[in-house]
């Protein structure tokens, strides 16, 4: 996006304007629930249908853009409310085909 030799670098100046641009008049389209489900199932390497905490914290906070530990609570908190009963209190299991529905944003036309 930046032009001269460093191809690589946008400038914070820059990108705050396009991504407001963006954001402002919806020029991207929030993902549906079924590509958002179909993105947690390749995270979920075994199939199980969930996440533990430990794999949460782990993924979270070891892979891409760590997680910091306020964001990691926070994340943990809106998860709980989505555990398997049946799970371990200090590990459980994040049924995450019903966390969807609060990730899922309406698209909306004004």
């Amino acid at each position: 996006m930046e032009d001269g030799d460093n191809s690589d670098v946008i400038k914070y100046e820059k990108f705050i304007a396009v991504m407001t641009d963006v954001l402002l008049n919806k020029k991207f389209k929030p993902a549906n629930e079924n590509r958002i489900y179909k993105a947690l199932q390749v995270l979920d390497t075994e199939n199980k249908g969930y996440y533990t905490k430990e794999d949460l914290v782990n993924l979270m906070t070891n892979e891409g853009e760590p997680f910091n530990t306020e964001e990691m609570n926070e994340m943990l908190q809106t998860c709980g409310a989505f555990a398997d009963p049946a799970s371990q209190a200090d590990n459980p299991h994040i049924l995450y085909k019903y966390y969807i529905n609060d990730l899922v944003v309406e698209d909306t036309k004004d």
